[in-house]
């Protein structure tokens, strides 16, 4: 919340305010207006003081090699399959920042927490599945696309972990999704593919029957 008010305010701002005291403002505005008390906000307020100036160095880096920030919080729907069957429906999702590069767009999701998951995660990058419907929800922009992960709390510094040829993987994941869809639509039971900690966040895991799969014995 403080990032996207942050850039959404340097963006539109018609008088001039240095970007170190514009993200402690919008820090110290944002804990008021939701509430929160001062000392149990104390160890995010310790750790955004070694956050900030990171964070601003490396926007600064970022700026210098020509990229900007143009959207947060864009919420996109994007009618992505070929099949006259499908055709009804969308891709819809939400992408934490859009920033303009090179007359094409870089697509980022903030991460708390280091960087070494986000990395591994990206060996396989088929199985890197947001970054994906982020680029897929972006097919219809002009010019080349990157997505990658900004890891917020790595111990060194602001870390940027790039998922590789995204569009390419895009492409992928709505071909391999448009063929599941198509099956059940036949009629194909769907399988429970579900793994352990993502189930816990999904809205859909009655879908998959990932629970009953979880209390079969073998």
């Amino acid at each position: 919340a403080v990032l996207y008010r942050f850039h959404q305010e340097r963006l539109q701002a018609t008088e001039p305010e240095g970007d170190s005291a514009r993200l402690h403002r919008t820090a110290a505005e944002l804990m008021a207006e939701q509430h929160l008390p001062a000392a149990d906000f104390l160890p995010f307020s310790a750790s955004f003081e070694r956050f900030a100036p990171r964070y601003l160095a490396w926007l600064a880096e970022a700026e210098a090699g020509g990229q900007h920030y143009i959207a947060g919080e864009a919420s996109r729907s994007l009618q992505v399959f070929g099949d006259p069957v499908l055709a009804p429906l969308s891709l819809q999702g939400r992408l934490d920042r859009i920033d303009s590069q090179q007359a094409g767009h870089v697509l980022i999701d903030y991460k708390t927490g280091g960087s070494i998951a986000l990395k591994q995660r990206l060996t396989r990058p088929l199985e890197d599945t947001q970054l994906m419907v982020y680029a897929a929800l972006m097919l219809d922009a002009d010019g080349p696309l990157q997505a990658r992960y900004l890891a917020l709390d790595d111990a060194a510094d602001i870390t940027v972990v790039e998922h590789p040829n995204v569009e390419h993987s895009a492409v992928l994941m709505i071909d391999g999704l448009g063929d599941d869809l198509l099956s059940a639509w036949a009629g194909t039971p769907l399988p429970a593919l579900g793994e352990g900690g993502a189930c816990e966040y999904c809205e859909m895991r009655g879908l998959c029957r990932r629970d009953d799969w979880a209390e079969v014995t073998l």
